[in-house]
Parts: structure tokens; C-alpha cells; sequence
């Protein structure tokens, strides 16, 4: 009737917030949980180890050396006795109902080889509700791997899965301190869909500690994009896009390159694009959008172009001022000489252009 649950709380110098974490767990309406509680080697002078202490035998405490939150989430997937798993930072808190509503909602699947999340809002560091998070996009529960490349709306401690999934795709990467948690969901959603349960279950604290706000973190969320946009293989694109979708769904994640500033991502973008659809689409379709993502400041491109058609432009009227002018004093087979010369030059022109930029994808 109720599987067991484990709830992991991984903390590193928690003695700020954790009393909070551990007591929302303790408070859950769900009957047969949990709670482990990783210490990941914390150096505050024994005050993070004091405080899990005392709550006795309602938690299994956990003591490692320093290793990340990745290896303290490891070690609580090793230890856990839950067929079903998730987990919370140590400076958030779940709301009374947050396993029991998920637990109905994934048993209630035809699929229970699926994860459940919820929706969330955000509170201050004395814990004042400050707003509730945006909703995350509406897809296909198959489409999970992909969204959560294209947009980071998810917040990993809203969800519940089996135990077997998170083991399935290899646990959590400790050489990623800080996408540790996307990185494992985006290799689930490969495989098995993401399910929304649309309340809000989980209340997220946001304060400067965060290792999200760090220097260290941008960097890791640029070598996130290089690794895992090579993930959405020619296989998975066919099952859950047609061309057109996909097509479109690689132009979306070469602008947010371009958004970042991640100019090696737009080139991974195009080469997977290539990859994944050299087969299927319109070869035209294909080469107008590796174009368009690999023009230099594509963006701004765009917008000179728009100010160039403007009805207000003086540039097309200067144009075919010209083309008429040429059109009266030439005689008709010198202009179809020149129309014709014109279009050899931008067939060469364009294939000298397609070779330059293949060349820097496949570098």
C-alpha cells in the first residue's frame, strides 16, 4: 500500500538552516518514509553533526569527508532502504503533503518508471514567502530531456522517482559541483517521461550562499551545454519530433547559446542539428538553419535586416532605382549576361560560405 521512501538531505555547514530541512521531512502525511542525512564533511566545529544528533533515531546520520553534494547524494542512494528516492537541500523545505501527493500521482501512472515533480515558490533567508516560481512549460512527458536543456525551470528538489532510475543512468557525477542534478535528470528523461503534479509542495530559500550565484557555476553551465545538447541523438529527435519540430527545437537552443554568450554551443547546436536531421529534412530547410545559427551576431543580423525592409528604407528604393536604370540603357542580353554572372557569383559565394562553416562545426 505505501512503498517506502527515502528522503536524502545532503548538508555542508547547515547549522543555519537544516533544523527547518529536516523538520518539514519529519512532518510528511506520507506513513513509511525515511529521512538520511549526509554531512558532507562540514568544518563549522562539529555544530552540523550536534544538530543531526539530536534528533536520534528519527534519522540515519551520515558522515563523509568534504566530496561535494553530488557524493553525498551518492552515498545516500547507496544506503538507501527506499524502492523510491528524492531529495532536499538542506535550506529548503517540503510542505506537509509533498511525498504523499507525488506517491498517488506516480502510482496512479500506467508508467511508474516515470518522475513526478511539483511546482514551487521561493521565501527569504528568514523564511518569508517572497513568490511563487513561473510555471514550467507544457510538453510531452517524452519530450522531459530536451526541456530541461533548452530552459533550467526545474528545481531537482521537487521531484520523486523509483530508486532504480537515478541507479539506471549512473547516479549523480561529482566532477559537476554544481549541475550535478540536471546533468542526472537530463540522462532519465532520455529514457522515461517527466510528469507534472501542478501544486506547489516545496517552498525554496534563496540567499547569497547559494553556489548557483558563483563565477564557478557559469562556467559549469556552458561545459553542461557542450556535453549534454550531444545527448538529443538522431534516435531520440525521430521518436519525439518531426523534422520541422526539430528543426526548430535546435534553432531554440542556438539562440539561448547565442543569449549566453556560449559561442562553442552554437557550433555544438549546428553540428547536432546536422546529426540528427541530415537524413529527414528538407536539405534547404537544413542549410537555412545551420546558416542562420551560425552567422556572427545572429541576433542583431536580424534586426538590421528588419530595419533594412522597412517601408521608411532608403536602401531597397536605391537598389531598384539602379535595376531600372540598368534595365533602360542596357541592351537585354548584356543584362541577362550580368543576371547571370550574378548568380554564379552567389552560388560561389554560398558554397564558399557552406564550406567555412562546416569546417568549424566538424573542427
Amino acid at each position: 500500500m505505501y512503498p517506502l521512501v527515502s528522503v536524502a538531505i545532503p548538508v555542508y555547514n547547515g547549522a543555519n538552516y537544516m533544523r527547518d530541512a529536516i523538520d518539514s521531512v519529519l512532518t510528511q502525511t506520507y506513513p513509511n518514509f525515511e529521512v538520511l542525512v549526509v554531512n558532507d564533511g562540514s568544518r563549522d566545529g562539529g555544530v552540523t553533526e550536534e544538530i543531526a544528533h539530536s534528533y536520534g533515531d528519527r534519522i540515519r546520520y551520515f558522515s563523509k569527508s568534504n566530496g561535494g553534494v553530488a557524493s553525498a547524494l551518492n552515498l545516500a542512494l547507496k544506503e538507501a532502504k527506499g524502492d523510491y528516492f528524492c531529495w532536499l537541500s538542506h535550506d529548503d523545505v517540503y510542505l506537509p503533503d509533498k511525498v504523499v501527493r507525488e506517491m498517488e500521482k506516480l502510482l496512479s501512472l500506467p508508467d511508474t518508471n516515470a518522475v513526478v515533480f511539483c511546482r514551487y515558490s521561493i521565501m527569504n533567508p528568514e523564511g518569508k514567502h517572497l513568490y511563487d516560481a513561473p510555471q514550467p512549460p507544457e510538453f510531452a512527458p517524452s519530450r522531459a530531456a530536451y526541456q530541461l536543456i533548452l530552459g533550467q525551470w526545474l528545481h531537482c528538489c521537487t521531484i520523486l522517482a523509483s530508486k532504480a532510475l537515478y541507479l539506471e543512468s549512473g547516479g549523480f557525477r561529482e566532477d559537476l559541483p554544481t549541475t550535478q542534478d540536471y546533468d542526472l535528470l537530463v540522462k532519465i528523461g532520455l529514457r522515461h517521461p517527466f510528469v507534472e503534479l501542478p501544486e506547489i509542495l516545496l517552498k525554496a530559500r534563496s540567499h547569497p550562499e547559494q553556489g548557483c550565484l558563483t563565477l564557478g557555476h557559469l562556467k559549469e553551465v556552458e561545459r553542461f551545454f557542450e556535453e549534454h545538447i550531444p545527448l538529443l541523438s538522431e534516435e531520440y529527435m525521430h521518436n519525439n519530433f518531426t523534422w520541422e519540430e526539430s528543426v526548430d527545437a535546435f534553432m531554440a537552443l542556438g539562440r539561448q547559446m547565442r543569449d549566453r554568450h556560449f559561442a562553442n554551443g552554437v557550433l555544438v547546436v549546428a553540428k547536432q542539428l546536422i546529426y540528427c536531421e541530415a537524413r529527414r529534412a528538407e536539405s534547404e530547410a537544413l542549410w537555412q538553419a545551420v546558416h542562420e545559427l551560425t552567422i556572427k551576431d545572429y541576433p542583431i543580423a536580424c534586426e538590421q535586416q528588419a530595419v533594412q525592409t522597412d517601408q521608411h528604407s532608403t536602401a531597397p528604393y536605391a537598389e531598384n532605382n539602379l535595376k531600372v536604370l540598368a534595365r533602360r540603357w542596357l541592351p537585354p542580353k548584356a543584362w541577362d549576361k550580368l543576371r547571370s554572372l550574378r548568380d554564379l557569383l552567389r552560388y560561389i559565394l554560398n558554397a564558399h560560405k557552406r564550406f567555412i562553416l562546416l569546417t568549424a562545426i566538424f573542427r
